[in-house]
């Protein structure tokens, strides 16, 4: 029986992307972005993921608001959603965040963020995720490349979730309702 050697690396095929992005400033104290995006290809190419089969097209339209108040207090909403097309169906996602901030000082803040994701699909799966997520930061300044250690507990609570493809670390969560994550971030400008 004769053996053939097999490509360490697949072919990902081949993608393209259009991206369009406006943004004005001075909307609500803060500024306002849009942005809509639409791709075609290869799966693989477009997101390293090969569900949904060889072949996908991709909508993507995002608006976020952001502002910053004299009193220390800033933030942000966002709303994305996400629609995929392939051979193998419809799969919609939408996702709206809350992100507000307490700036105490130039060195600590107080980060929320309140998240709800939403699947739907034209093959049966489909569920959705609410998560709220507390995260003290420190700023270590210039001398230290402008680094934030950011400490932070998230509780996370989904329904609906049989069936929906999560990659790791999510994939945990996938298999239970509701959970709990905290962890220590440093995060450095190079």
């Amino acid at each position: 029986m004769p053996v053939e050697a097999q490509p360490l690396v697949q072919d990902p095929g081949g993608a393209w992307w259009a991206s369009a992005l406006h943004e004005q400033k001075g909307v609500l104290f803060g500024t306002n972005r849009l942005g809509v995006q639409f791709g075609s290809g290869a799966r693989n190419a477009m997101t390293g993921y090969t569900g949904m089969g060889p072949a996908l097209s991709r909508t993507r339209v995002a608006e976020s608001m952001e502002w910053k108040g004299r009193s220390g207090l800033s933030g942000a909403v966002e709303q994305s959603l996400q629609f995929d097309r392939s051979p193998v169906g419809t799969l919609q996602w939408t996702t709206t965040r809350l992100r507000p901030a307490y700036i105490a000082s130039n060195q600590f803040r107080l980060n929320f963020e309140v998240s709800h994701d939403q699947i739907s699909s034209g093959f049966g799966v489909g569920g959705q995720r609410t998560a709220l997520t507390v995260a003290p930061t420190l700023t270590l300044g210039k001398s230290a490349g402008n680094a934030n250690l950011r400490a932070f507990y998230t509780y996370s609570r989904a329904s609906d979730v049989d069936g929906i493809g999560y990659t790791a670390p999510a994939d945990a969560w996938a298999s239970q309702p509701s959970g709990s994550i905290f962890g220590v971030q440093l995060n450095r400008r190079w």
